[in-house]
């Protein structure tokens, strides 16, 4: 894991922090000692907001769009602050960056998309941060895979172009722990060049690396062996990006999904800045039945044991989508 250094923190004293719907300030600031300018997302009851706010305690918080670009445009509002980077740290998965809703998208004024039926809800906020009101400077978007695929590369591109300044964002999973961000392994910046009239090439979610298939899943201090007979009795998915029902699995749907995921390999990275995608339930027949929320397609939590991980193979996000339909 790529730790990232916290960015040392500035002493304030600050009534409250401004954003659209909150109290203004008495101090007004989203600045670090560098001049980094930093808005969060406000999300009260989110893990993983709530692990980053505690990290950036200084940062603005945005409850929409509008807010988002509210605090960023205080915080460069004159001078050399025209020229200071600007991050937005939310949830996102390829192509979309959350922007007031912890990792909800019911709201079209609370997160960032690259479809262009998007454009109409951002780009009019966002214009007071472009180039045409004398700002440059980088900005950054910190949250899960929202510069990945090809939809990540138009996101960053379209940004990019409509700011005049360069945009970067993630194209891996992005974790919180008290003691920093960290960046999955193999991960990378996308990054929108504004002078370029075409979107950057495609850069993919980092591929884990290959690990041989194993029968046992690791649940705490519960070991399965699901290569005896009738172990799992049953395999739910519920897509959450539509509004769906939950599907029961034949056998052979269902051991072919199971055998995608990492069992035998629980992990602690973090809590993801991720989008719940999709749940999946397992019936075992000696231990009863596990819920697993699925982040991104590409990443399962045990809900009864929220900080357990288990990441998927190779191929197991189009399985999922294809058992969705």
């Amino acid at each position: 894991m790529h730790a990232i250094p916290k960015i040392t923190l500035l002493l304030l004293t600050v009534a409250s922090v401004h954003c659209a719907g909150f109290r203004k300030a008495a101090v007004q600031t989203c600045a670090n000692r560098n001049g980094e300018c930093l808005t969060v997302d406000h999300t009260p009851n989110d893990k993983a907001l709530k692990c980053v706010r505690r990290l950036y305690p200084y940062a603005c918080l945005h409850d929409r769009i509008a807010s988002t670009s509210e605090n960023l445009q205080e915080c460069s509002a004159s001078g050399s602050d025209l020229k200071n980077p600007l991050t937005i740290i939310g949830h996102g998965m390829p192509g979309i960056l959350n922007t007031g809703d912890g990792d909800n998208m019911a709201d079209p004024d609370t997160y960032i998309d690259y479809h262009p039926i998007a454009d109409q809800y951002w780009m009019t906020h966002f214009a007071p941060l472009g180039t045409s009101t004398g700002r440059e400077g980088l900005i950054t978007l910190i949250s899960c895979h929202s510069g990945a695929k090809a939809s990540g590369a138009t996101l960053v591109h379209k940004m990019a172009r409509h700011l005049g300044r360069p945009v970067r964002a993630r194209t891996g999973f992005t974790y919180c722990k008290s003691s920093g961000l960290t960046y999955e392994p193999g991960s990378d910046w996308q990054e929108g060049d504004p002078t370029s009239t075409h979107p950057p090439a495609t850069k993919n979610p980092p591929a884990r690396p290959a690990r041989a298939k194993s029968s046992i899943v690791r649940l705490g201090p519960v070991d399965l062996d699901t290569s005896e007979a009738n172990i799992i009795t049953r395999v739910e998915i519920l897509d959450l990006l539509e509004a769906g029902t939950w599907i029961t699995l034949t056998p052979a749907q269902a051991l072919q999904l199971v055998e995608g995921v990492e069992f035998d390999n629980p992990e602690s990275p973090g809590t993801p800045l991720a989008i719940e995608t999709a749940r999946i339930r397992i019936t075992f027949a000696s231990f009863g039945m596990r819920e697993f929320v699925i982040y991104n397609d590409r990443l399962l939590e045990d809900t009864a044991r929220p900080d357990f991980y288990y990441h998927v193979r190779a191929g197991f996000p189009d399985l999922l989508r294809s058992l969705l339909q």
